[in-house]
């Protein structure tokens, strides 16, 4: 990642180190990194899973809107209910873009191949 500054009247930019990615427990084949971009008011998330992960159920991303991006994949997209019923079903492409309103439930299904997910969180 590159941030940009400004600097005395100057842009300028720094590199921050890579991105470290972490195994989420009782997700098979699933990996996270979040990090927080204070100066801007934003949260971001890096999602990825292998082409065989679990399922990853139906969850709500809490009371904040997302903006979501699909980097690489395919990758079903599933939405339900709080009580864990699945009302719909996507195949979301790579290069797609998705919102997520407050409290609204959904999850992935892997296609069998690597897929990864950027999401922006805004505050």
């Amino acid at each position: 990642m590159i941030k940009i500054t400004n600097k005395d009247g100057a842009a300028v930019y720094e590199e921050a180190t890579d991105v470290m990615m972490e195994a989420i427990e009782d997700l098979a084949g699933w990996k996270l990194s979040a990090a927080p971009f204070e100066e801007v008011g934003i949260d971001r998330i890096l999602l990825s899973c292998e082409g065989d992960a679990a399922v990853n159920p139906l969850h709500s991303g809490g009371d904040v809107h997302w903006l979501g991006y699909l980097e690489e994949g395919p990758l079903e997209l599933i939405l339900g209910d709080a009580e864990g019923n699945q009302t719909s079903s996507r195949i979301i492409q790579p290069g797609e873009y998705m919102t997520f309103a407050p409290d609204t439930y959904h999850g992935w299904v892997p296609q069998g191949v690597p897929a990864k997910l950027i999401f922006l969180k805004i505050n």
